[in-house]
């Protein structure tokens, strides 16, 4: 199984607003051979935040090459229509390289924030999923529910991609993983998941595929990483601990060590080869401080350290 490596995009923190970083971070990252760039979405928070789709829209006229994904977008806090119409844009200007991740929140306050009530969350979820499908590939749309109403409508372009861009996605209990091979092209195991529980939930997403009779080679894999790559490992346990404390307030944060990637270059690219292999075909590394530094380090040390790990198998 080939490994395909991507980096997250800075989206938050104190200089998160400074573009010329932003724009050298996105170009480098495609020049220095990374496969992919990934955001995330999160609407809310104490600190600046950028959007996931205005990024990624932004970064395909600054890139030529890597796919662009979103893992994950929160898609049943818009209108399916609009998303739709939205993502199409996407994958025309991008060239065909956008992959769509999508999920519910785990904030259900976020919902009636938005003009929607949290219990209908998952029933809105499915229904825009299967909405955007019919909207990119059929010529054109009537649809009656209790959430929008559509007659004899017309939806163009059509995404670039045929029959859409891939739809990937996020969530861990069964009834996220049996929705994923229900509806999805892949799905993508959560940063926050310690390597045990991402092994057993990729175990129950097999079974899933299985009782689905989808062939597994055809459903993509992915896996977000957080990482912390230098020499010093003890530094940079003690600065993932910083981070884990604000970015999952009120867990414990010894948690860090078990959700991400420390040490050298050699030893991460190890341990990231133990977990992936097999099962992962899709990497999304997020670094968890110093990301302008981070993106040099992981890019010229621990990408040729891990491709060769896995060209030998």
């Amino acid at each position: 199984m080939s490994l395909r490596v991507g980096i997250s995009i800075p989206q938050s923190g104190d200089q998160v607003l400074d573009i010329a970083r932003l724009r050298r971070f996105v170009t480098r990252a495609e020049a220095i051979g990374f496969d992919s760039l990934w955001v995330a979405e999160q609407i809310f928070g104490p600190g600046p935040r950028l959007d996931a789709l205005g990024l990624l829209t932004y970064t395909a006229a600054m890139t030529s090459r890597v796919q662009l994904v979103s893992g994950i977008l929160l898609s049943a806090l818009r209108s399916p229509v609009l998303l739709a119409k939205s993502i199409a844009t996407l994958d025309h200007l991008s060239g065909g390289r956008t992959v769509i991740g999508v999920g519910l929140s785990g904030d259900r306050e976020v919902y009636p924030a938005m003009g929607y009530r949290a219990e209908d969350r998952g029933k809105r979820f499915d229904a825009g999923i299967r909405l955007m499908k019919r909207a990119w590939t059929e010529p054109s749309l009537s649809d009656e529910s209790e959430f929008w109403s559509i007659t004899d409508q017309r939806l163009e372009p059509k995404p670039l991609q045929k029959p859409h861009p891939p739809i990937w996605f996020g969530g861990s209990n069964p009834k996220a993983l049996a929705r994923a091979v229900a509806l999805g092209d892949g799905w993508i195991g959560a940063g926050a998941a310690p390597a045990a529980r991402f092994v057993s939930e990729y175990d129950l997403l097999q079974q899933e595929l299985r009782k689905a009779r989808r062939d597994p080679a055809t459903f993509t894999v992915a896996k977000r990483l957080y990482v912390a790559v230098a020499n010093d490992a003890a530094a940079a346990r003690t600065r993932a601990r910083q981070w884990f404390a604000t970015t999952y307030h009120g867990r414990d944060t010894d948690m860090a060590s078990e959700v991400c990637v420390i040490g050298p270059p050699d030893a991460c690219a190890e341990q990231i080869h133990r977990l992936v292999k097999g099962r992962v075909s899709h990497l999304a590394l997020s670094p968890v401080f110093d990301e302008t530094e981070q993106l040099e380090i992981l890019g010229q040390e621990l990408l040729p350290r891990l491709r060769q790990l896995v060209d030998n198998g």
